[in-house]
């Protein structure tokens, strides 16, 4: 019976039906089956916010610590500005996850863009690389590809369920973030300036000095004389002060042979090859120049050939090169052309020397790292939007070009040379590119730091519609009296030394400052005087006295007739230009300098007591100035055989 009633059931019982949830699991019992799932929406936001900070903060110590910066002072946690730049980047992130924490999929996009944006900024700030794919007609960067191929990597790691995944991938951020973190922690402090090369001095018997300052914007004499603002005429005469109490030549015709600086200073250096400027470029970049993670301000070009330096080197000078940014003084088709090489170090900014807070200091380095992205070339409709709300113009950090602060510490370059030539002996050649007044002005005339509100560009950035040329006028002639100051500073100490009187100095401008405008002037004399007329003054033993030469030249052809023909007038180079033009210029340029012979020499003694005080240096020591003997076996090395013997000099003995 009881089997019977096994095999049949009492079909008056009810029967459970089964149930089955959508995955097949089903029961008997009379309860829908719920699916177990795991909620993982929490544990993604947090590894996803960690791997984002990891990320921005491994870049962020890389840029803060590639200029010289000390990141970790002392200190297992970063400095404030890098410290609070970092916990910006978190706030950030993690705002963003928040909004982002119930939208699975717009996390893991978020987190793959972290990924490409990563790739993109360590590619922008540190490769030199200009490496393209080509595919089909359109060609792509490499770090676009690499980026997007990590972005996908990233998504798909995160999108998967697999934990496990999704933790060792933001454990590989974590280490990542470790090895910058524990190599920076272990850096010495850093330096302002980088000796990168630096071979045994030759031992040779007599003491001679060539010093070839190249000063970027260093207008001429009748520059200033035509500015008609009283700062202008002040500068001219300390100016003037300046070479005639230190018996230089003057050439106040002088002008850049062509409009962009470092095509100059390229003709500089090959004065007389008669090629143009490229001719004289490599294409290529130096092998360990592709990643740079230190001074991030980068050079482009590379010279095939440096005559000035191989004509100094046959006569057994020892070069020296200061270099400071976008030109490379120390190599030649790629190798070593000098016995010492200095680099000023410039990106991100040396910010202990600013006399500023926290806070701006954080800004200056925040604003840097935004500026090395190369993000926005206009930033017109952010700027109105700034200006709609406060006064943009007046905002630092919308109101100038940060890429321009390789200005700071400038000056300090005339004191690592100075101590260089102190332990220096024998013939020595050195060849400064000081950025000094350069584009950005920073320094009152008395070389003090301004306050960052009074820190201006040449010329507005784009977007900056309000007119401050007058503004730019004034702080220019301040930062010019700045190098004056400095130049006047490192003569008297080399006369402290003794060192002086076997001295040879050329002081050179390397191009004008376009009247502080971005535009550009469509009359040839107006542009050239805004953008040809450079400084350049020479100083020997021979100058028993200021003088003055009225040659109208380039600046590379004055350079020639000085080393070989001192006796003759320079050789004008070819105007193309029609004569009507060419003298109305040359009119305008003799009456600009028809008072350059009135003694300043009192004027600039006062404003340089003043400058010393403000300096806290002691007070000037003169002493009686001695002649230097040029020795111009040279001549042969530029193919000037020509030249009658009583026009020579030797550039040594």
């Amino acid at each position: 019976m009881f089997f019977d009633d096994l095999n049949h059931p009492d079909e008056t019982k009810a029967v459970s039906p089964l149930k089955h949830d959508y995955e097949g699991r089903f029961s008997r019992k009379g309860k829908k089956v719920e699916p177990k799932v795991k909620d993982s929406t929490w544990l993604d936001s947090i590894l996803i916010v960690i791997f984002g900070i990891c990320l921005f903060a491994t870049d962020f110590i890389l840029f803060a610590g590639s200029g010289n910066i000390e990141v970790f002072y002392r200190s297992l946690l970063p400095i404030p500005e890098v410290l609070f730049c970092i916990l910006f980047f978190a706030l950030i992130i993690s705002g963003i996850v928040a909004l982002l924490h119930r939208k699975a999929q717009l996390k893991y996009i978020f987190a793959a863009f972290m990924a490409f944006a990563f790739t993109y900024i360590l590619f922008t700030q540190f490769s030199q690389m200009q490496q393209n794919i080509t595919i089909g007609t359109v060609r792509i960067q490499t770090h676009y590809i690499l980026g997007l191929i990590l972005a996908a990597v990233v998504y798909a790691v995160y999108a998967q369920d697999k934990p496990i995944y999704k933790g060792l991938l933001t454990i590989a951020s974590v280490i990542l973030l470790a090895n910058v973190y524990v190599s920076y922690m272990r850096q010495s402090e850093p330096q302002e300036f980088l000796e990168s090369y630096n071979t045994q001095k030759l031992s040779v018997d007599t003491n001679k000095r060539f010093i070839y300052f190249l000063l970027p914007n260093l207008v001429s004499y009748p520059y200033l004389n035509g500015m008609n603002i009283p700062e202008a005429q002040h500068t001219k005469q300390i100016m003037q002060g300046f070479y005639q109490k230190n018996n230089f030549k003057l050439y106040p015709q002088a002008y850049a042979p062509e409009q962009e600086y470092l095509n100059n200073m390229i003709l500089s250096f090959n004065p007389v090859s008669g090629k143009k400027c490229n001719e004289h470029i490599l294409n290529t970049r130096i092998l360990s120049e592709y990643w740079r993670f230190n001074n991030l301000r980068t050079e482009y070009i590379y010279l095939k050939n440096n005559q000035l330096y191989d004509v100094f080197k046959r006569n057994k000078f020892q070069i020296s090169a200061y270099k400071s940014r976008d030109f490379d003084m120390c190599h030649a088709e790629h190798k070593y052309n000098v016995n010492r090489c200095i680099e000023k170090i410039n990106q991100p900014t040396n910010i202990y020397s600013m006399t500023l807070s926290t806070f701006a200091k954080t800004k200056i380095l925040l604003v840097e790292w935004l500026s090395s992205l190369h993000l926005f070339s206009d930033m017109t409709s952010i700027y109105r939007t700034l200006d709609s709300v406060i006064n943009a113009d007046k905002v630092p950090m919308v109101g100038i070009n940060y890429n321009n602060l390789y200005v700071v510490n400038s000056i300090k370059t005339f004191d690592i040379l100075l101590d260089d030539i102190k332990k220096d002996s024998g013939r020595q050649a050195y060849f400064v590119f000081a950025d000094i007044p350069s584009n950005m002005y920073i320094y009152d005339e008395y070389c003090r730091l301004k306050p960052q509100e009074e820190w201006l560009d040449m010329a507005n950035l784009p977007w900056i519609k309000n007119d401050y040329t007058l503004e730019r006028q004034k702080a220019y002639l301040q930062q010019t009296l700045c190098l004056y100051g400095k130049l006047e500073e490192f003569i008297d100490n080399l006369r402290k030394h003794n060192l002086w009187e076997d001295t040879i100095m050329v002081v050179q401008g390397t191009s004008g400052v376009n009247d502080f405008r971005n535009k550009k002037y469509p009359e040839f004399i107006d542009n050239f005087m805004a953008n040809r007329l450079v400084n350049m003054a020479i100083h020997d033993k021979y100058m028993q006295k200021y003088e003055v030469d009225m040659g109208f030249c380039p600046t590379n052809n004055i350079l020639i007739q000085y080393l070989f023909q001192p006796n003759k007038t320079c050789r004008p180079a070819k105007l193309e230009i029609h004569n009507s033009v060419y003298t109305t210029l040359r009119k305008k340029l003799k009456y600009l300098t028809g008072n350059i012979e009135a003694d300043y020499i009192a004027d600039f003694d006062n404003w340089y007591n003043k400058w010393q005080q403000e300096n806290n240096l002691s007070e000037e020591q003169s002493i009686e100035i001695e002649h230097l003997d040029i020795d111009a076996d040279i001549e042969e090395d530029f193919g000037l055989t020509d030249i009658a013997e009583e026009n020579k000099r030797n550039i040594m003995e």
